[in-house]
């Protein structure tokens, strides 16, 4: 570490990113045929020159890659007194197949 830098300025990014299926489909079309190394979702949209929006954030809205995520999604859920996590389930099951 060199040195400790003001925070007022930094931003964390929490995944997932937002993104309209049609922009998203976009980029991967831009960034496949112009040989752009990209890192994630909105770094494709950066690449194509689209507009880029924060938002304010919560630690919930997290991003579900392993069945361990899944479970920590239903016990957020639960928590919630969401009306259906098993509808849920089935939905990113859906995804994943």
């Amino acid at each position: 570490m060199q040195k400790t830098i003001p925070r007022e300025t930094l931003f964390e990014v929490h995944t997932p990113q937002v993104v309209l299926i049609a922009s998203l489909k976009k980029c991967f079309s831009y960034v496949a045929s112009n040989n752009v190394v990209v890192t994630n979702d909105v770094s494709m949209m950066e690449a194509m020159g689209s507009p880029v929006t924060l938002t304010r954030g919560e630690y919930t809205n997290i991003k579900i890659t392993t069945p361990e995520d899944m479970q920590v999604a239903e016990a957020i859920l639960r928590k919630r007194r969401h009306p259906a996590p098993g509808r849920v389930r089935r939905l990113v099951n859906w995804i994943w197949s």
